[in-house]
């Protein structure tokens, strides 16, 4: 099996992994109605013949969407290598798409067990850093080439001195050497002086075909390799019979190869020679006539919308590739392929002329995209996505959409947040407050006053925090959470609510609020909100000094997060995790598990919550009586308080930074870090007992 990755394929995702489904689909053994619904509905998506979005698919998330289709992909693959060895061929891997890529290196990883061989050509790249063994090809020596020749089609037509001439000339390169042969073949002079590349070569030899086989070797370089014989017709306005004559003779000259109902070019240097002798009017032309032929069979299988998006674009149809890159975005993003999805938007908004209201929309739409296609690869707190809300701000002043407002301001203000750039985040929650306290809106009035609360939190401004936590779960007593986003804002908001209410000391409040947390992330069927519930309250027991049902939580949130990939909830539940068996004096677990947890927000762009975590590091470092490694945890967990204004932690840094210090015996620095943490518990409104670091005593929670 023989699969290819083509240049004119590296826009469009997923097409030799595609290819690869279909080929293993036909020696599999496999009854695909017997699939579940849910498998039905990848294989549609896998290859490429879902109509629209797959019902069955829309509760996955998306590590559960890309696991699920890798799953099905080695299941695949594992029956039809039951009775047989496969082989396949992997070639020009170095044009392959990020998406295939993943899946690449998942079937590499699940290969041990399969009659499997997997044979990939590449040039040298670091996009496949995932293959252990490579070999790398030296050119080819006289006596290689002189056999490669002996063995080519046109071997009986070189002379042994022609041969020796070529081989000199080829200089090891096997590709030019059967070129030059071929040239031979068709009439160069082996004694006449040498072109000085290969591309020379080709070109001579295309000019020497007759006027309609060159006019072919055209069309086919302007539609894109492979193409179907029916497509090169309709561009030679011929019939299809016709066409497949003059295709049998570049395949005998050495110029296509057929496969089924398609052609490609033997090689792609074959491929980009022959494009650039096409004038630019006539190729604007057969871009544009490609377009339309792929539009009347769009849906059908191996025609995607950034197909006909590319063609137009070259045809300078500015408008109609817009429209298909836009097209090409929205389905990518509701696919597992979204590394492609910030590609096609950013192919799109290159067209736009934003002086046009019109393209303003278009580029407001992909930026949009762009930026939710961004959170799902890098998370939350990236800046890139943080600049594509931005240029969806600006372009949306002038189209003025509510929903698009809200939101460019729910994506800035949680990425602000990560970020720790907590007063620019204040300022796009209290943006957010003012749409929903128009709409009235329970959702929005959720979400805006969340918003509100837990930045504020983080700002040490606990009580008005706790204000609007109550306020926003007020907001929907009466309303159920219907979508996951709902649920996420809502298990989050009650969460905080149990976080701030423990801070001021108001446990029995602060018990209600984990209760309804605990409920909201059980009414939907989604992984997020259960991560969000473990990892949050686990940060409430914390300050409740409640170990056991801390680390119990910690350990839900890390087995969570680990399943779906959440690694915001991951490195929270990890140090949740840290602090409690610190507690329980496993020293060597508690300082692996904040080791890791650290490790995982400092790899993102986060900067919020960093103060917490070091200054629970430094805690645990007291615990153990390791007082200079608790000041340096100290000095990292203050600068991080400075740089980001996450101060809500600081009062329990510089308790932690006058007990360290009294044991190191510096009593002066010891009041000045006890006078700072009396401040600002009295400033940030908190109850005494926030500052205590007695050894935390249990009381069980129902769980």
């Amino acid at each position: 099996m023989v699969l290819h990755c083509l240049p004119n394929f590296s826009k469009a995702a997923m097409t030799p992994i595609r290819d690869l489904c279909v080929g293993m689909l036909a020696l599999a053994q496999l009854d695909t109605t017997m699939l579940s619904k849910v498998d039905q509905a990848l294989l549609r998506e896998l290859l490429d013949a879902s109509e629209s979005s797959e019902p069955y698919l829309e509760s996955l998330s998306d590590h559960e969407h890309r696991q699920w289709s890798y799953k099905l992909l080695n299941r695949i693959i594992t029956e039809a290598c039951r009775a047989q060895e496969i082989i396949v061929v992997l070639e020009d891997a170095h044009w392959m798409d990020a998406t295939s890529q993943e899946y690449l290196h998942e079937i590499i990883r699940n290969m041990e067990d399969k009659k499997l061989f997997l044979v990939i050509t590449t040039r040298p790249t670091d996009s496949l850093s995932f293959i252990d063994s490579v070999l790398y090809l030296s050119p080819l020596s006289q006596g290689a080439s002189l056999e490669l020749l002996k063995h080519s089609q046109v071997a009986q037509e070189v002379s042994d001195k022609a041969a020796i001439i070529l081989v000199e000339r080829a200089a090891g390169n096997p590709f030019f050497l059967e070129e030059l042969a071929l040239a031979t073949h068709q009439g160069a002079d082996p004694n006449a002086p040498p072109p000085e590349t290969v591309q020379a070569v080709i070109f001579a030899r295309i000019s020497g075909l007759s006027p309609r086989l060159r006019m072919c070797i055209y069309v086919l370089a302007v539609a894109g390799s492979p193409a179907s014989i029916d497509l090169i017709a309709y561009l030679l306005a011929e019939k299809p019979q016709d066409t497949r004559t003059d295709i049998v003779s570049l395949v005998k000259a050495g110029f296509v190869v057929e496969e089924m109902i398609y052609v490609s070019f033997r090689h792609m240097l074959i491929n980009d020679t022959a494009y650039s002798m096409v004038s630019q009017t006539d190729r604007e032309n057969l871009h544009r006539r490609t377009a339309q032929y792929l539009e009347r069979h769009s849906g059908e299988d191996g025609v995607r919308p950034e197909m006909i998006a590319k063609h137009y674009q070259e045809a300078h149809e500015v408008d109609l590739a817009i429209s298909y890159w836009i097209k090409a975005t929205r389905e990518s993003l509701q696919s597992t392929v979204t590394h492609e999805t910030v590609i096609f938007a950013d192919q799109g908004l290159a067209l736009l002329d934003t002086s046009l209201n019109e393209h303003k929309a278009h580029g407001l739409y992909l930026e949009l995209m762009k930026a939710s296609a961004l959170i799902k690869i890098k998370g939350f707190g990236n800046i890139e996505a943080t600049c594509a809300y931005l240029n969806a701000q600006e372009l949306n002043k002038t189209v003025q959409s509510v929903k698009s407002t809200i939101r460019i301001l729910v994506g800035l203000w949680i990425n602000d947040w990560v970020r720790g750039n907590l007063e620019e985040s204040l300022s796009h929650a209290r943006k957010l407050m003012k749409i929903a306290q128009k709409s009235e809106a329970p959702p929005l009035l959720l979400q805006a006053h969340a918003g509100l609360g837990q930045v504020l939190m983080h700002l040490g401004q606990a009580e008005d925090a706790h204000e609007h936590l109550s306020v926003g779960l007020a907001a929907m007593k009466d309303t159920r959470p219907g979508t996951f986003p709902e649920q996420n804002a809502a298990v989050s908001c009650a969460a905080y609510a149990a976080w701030t209410a423990s801070l001021l000391g108001r446990s029995d409040v602060s018990k209600h609020y984990y209760g309804q947390s605990q409920v909201l992330a059980q009414l939907l069927p989604n992984p997020f909100a259960a991560a969000i519930h473990a990892s949050l309250c686990a940060c409430y027991l914390m300050h409740e000094l409640d170990v056991d049902n801390c680390l119990a939580l910690s350990e839900k949130a890390i087995a969570i997060s680990r399943e779906h990939n959440f690694s915001f909830w991951l490195g929270t539940g990890l140090v949740m995790q840290g602090w409690a068996l610190g507690q329980l004096n496993r020293e060597e677990e508690a300082f692996s598990a904040f080791k890791e947890g650290i490790d995982v927000f400092e790899s993102t762009d986060a900067g919020v919550q960093l103060a917490n975590w070091y200054g629970l590091k430094a805690e645990t470092h007291l615990k153990f009586n390791q007082y200079q490694a608790a000041l340096d945890a100290v000095d990292v967990a203050l600068k991080y308080v400075e740089d980001t204004g996450d101060a809500y932690f600081a009062p329990r840094i510089h308790a932690v930074a006058q007990v360290a210090n009294e044991k190191l015996g510096h009593p002066e620095k010891a009041s000045v870090h006890a006078k700072e943490a009396s401040e600002l518990v009295k400033r940030f409104g908190y109850a005494d007992k926030s500052i205590q670091l007695d050894f935390p005593v249990s009381t069980k929670l129902s769980k």
